[in-house]
């Protein structure tokens, strides 16, 4: 879908994928209409889909997060 810049795997941490994707998208870009009809087209069922906003605070505290258990591996 145009303006999809990636697509992540949320995974529940016991290796099974819960079935739910993090899309993000170019700035100011909404893909929701399009997105869904991709899904659905290919036969996939869609159970919610939801514009979320990511504050700097969320940005930096999963970055010092991801940093921080690099470290600790």
């Amino acid at each position: 879908v145009t303006g999809v810049l990636a697509v992540t795997v949320e995974d529940e941490g016991d290796g099974v994928s819960s079935e739910m994707y993090t899309i993000t998208t170019s700035p100011g870009v909404d893909v929701r209409g399009a997105l869904a009809k991709a899904v659905v087209d290919h036969d996939f069922a869609l159970r919610e889909l939801r514009a979320v906003d990511v504050s700097l605070e969320d940005i930096y505290l999963r970055l010092t997060t991801e940093e921080a258990s690099a470290q600790d591996a």
